[in-house]
């Protein structure tokens, strides 16, 4: 147990249908794998105002430094290139 708080951050995101949960996530875990501790899938939707052959995710993040207290500033660093990361290499599209 860290003497230091969790920041947890959702991200929203349409994904093409033939992409799965596993390969976003280890995605996202690979961006910083020192920080980001965990995460999870909290829902998954499909209809028609998201489009054919796509879903939507929304995925729930785990991150922690076990040495210090994350500032906003590196947490929204990291988010970015979590962004990015996913935009690029997945093709999804992030829904703010």
């Amino acid at each position: 147990m860290s003497k230091f708080p969790t920041v947890h951050r959702d991200i929203s995101a349409i994904v093409p249908e033939n992409v799965r949960f596993a390969t976003v996530s280890a995605a996202i875990k690979g961006t910083n794998p020192k920080l980001i501790q965990s995460v999870s899938i909290t829902d998954v939707y499909k209809g028609e105002s998201i489009g054919s052959g796509k879903k939507s995710y929304l995925l729930n993040l785990s991150i922690l430094d076990d040495t210090k207290t994350l500032q906003d500033e590196v947490i929204d660093k990291l988010m970015a290139k979590v962004f990015e990361k996913l935009e690029k290499d997945l093709n999804l599209e992030i829904r703010k």
